[in-house]
């Protein structure tokens, strides 16, 4: 299978881990509903374990900056997210999904297994860390508002395929649902109330 991840992307990748900023920051560039890029790619990345990695030089600073000015994060002109987010659910959602598994999982032990792969619950946490990071961000970028966007509506999914697979009065599964719910309202609500910036 073809690696996701540009011979461009990965000099970039590398300019920024050079410039100290870390894993999830740079993954808030380059992560996509369509092609994750989690953390332990960006590290592969760092220790050169990742394809043809090591064979690429790190792109210059000055590249590295443009890039970065380029997506616009917190440029006047883009969408300003609301003011005293609280995105405890986010974080407590993270925590719960820990104590779960994908149904493929060779080993569930005590975890809760939920109806999707390993490798989808493995976006779904990416997918929420990012969130967290977007939180901290003074302004949203359009490519940031994309990716909640895209956040909240695989949360949907995933509550759907919980709902139609599970035995939701299952103890474990009815607080995933009910934090699912706060989330994807909040999100959505959130994003609805975005002001462009004059």
């Amino acid at each position: 299978m073809p690696r996701s991840i540009t011979d461009h992307e990965i000099a970039l990748i590398k300019g920024m881990l050079r410039l100290g900023m870390p894993n999830n920051k740079i993954q808030m560039y380059f992560n996509t509903m369509e092609r994750p890029v989690n953390s332990g790619r960006i590290t592969g990345i760092k220790n050169n374990t990742y394809s043809n990695s090591a064979k690429i030089t790190a792109a210059k600073k000055k590249a590295v900056e443009d890039f970065i000015k380029a997506k616009k994060f917190g440029q006047s002109g883009q969408p300003v997210k609301p003011k005293d987010l609280d995105f405890s659910e986010v974080t407590e959602l993270s925590e719960l999904l820990k104590g779960m598994v994908g149904h493929d999982n060779k080993e569930p032990g005590n975890y809760t297994i939920l109806p999707l792969h390993d490798s989808q619950l493995q976006i779904i946490r990416s997918s929420l860390d990012i969130t967290l990071e977007a939180q901290k961000t003074p302004k949203w970028s359009q490519s940031t508002v994309t990716f909640l966007k895209g956040v909240t509506a695989v949360l949907a999914e995933l509550k759907g395929t919980i709902e139609q697979t599970t035995e939701t009065t299952k103890t474990a599964i009815i607080p995933l649902i009910n934090l699912i719910n706060k989330i994807i309202s909040k999100l959505q609500a959130m994003l609805e109330a975005l002001k462009f910036e004059e």
